[in-house]
């Protein structure tokens, strides 16, 4: 068998990037203190937030503090709320790492369809481990592209 002739399809994936205003959120202030996309649009809203995906993609959520070096932002949960459920469960859970992380796979047999979910994620002082203010919240939304429209 010949290189050309064997070919595997690299796995898609994408990174969403949290990125969080750690010295300043507070339950609440979500939107003022942390978006996705960089550089920070002040227009947009997180619910207006859109990742665009093939099926059968992954997506990992990330948060990154922009205020510390220190302070650790853990996604702990991605979960549905609306519209379609392109990932076939209620909640995915974070992995428990440290910062932890949530990883989804779309489904195969999703297309054209929409998702509004939720991203629960936390706040820790890398310092001395203590969280800040409690849990937060943001709502985004998945957009699964339909077949042949490239991506």
């Amino acid at each position: 068998m010949k290189d050309h002739e064997y070919k595997k399809d690299p796995i898609k994936s994408h990174h969403v990037i949290l990125y969080v205003d750690t010295e300043n959120i507070v339950p609440g202030n979500e939107d003022n203190c942390c978006w996705l996309g960089w550089p920070k649009n002040d227009h947009q809203k997180n619910k207006d937030w859109y990742t665009y995906v093939d099926p059968g993609e992954y997506i990992t959520w990330i948060g990154l503090s922009i205020s510390s070096p220190n302070d650790i932002v853990n996604i702990t949960s991605i979960s549905h709320e609306k519209k379609s459920n392109v990932f076939g469960k209620t909640i995915l859970h974070g992995n428990g790492e440290s910062p932890e992380k949530v990883i989804g796979t779309v489904q195969n047999d999703t297309d054209d369809e929409n998702e509004q979910y939720m991203i629960s994620f936390t706040v820790s002082n890398g310092n001395n481990g203590g969280l800040r203010n409690g849990s937060y919240r943001v709502d985004p939304e998945i957009r699964v592209r339909p077949p042949g429209s490239g991506g």
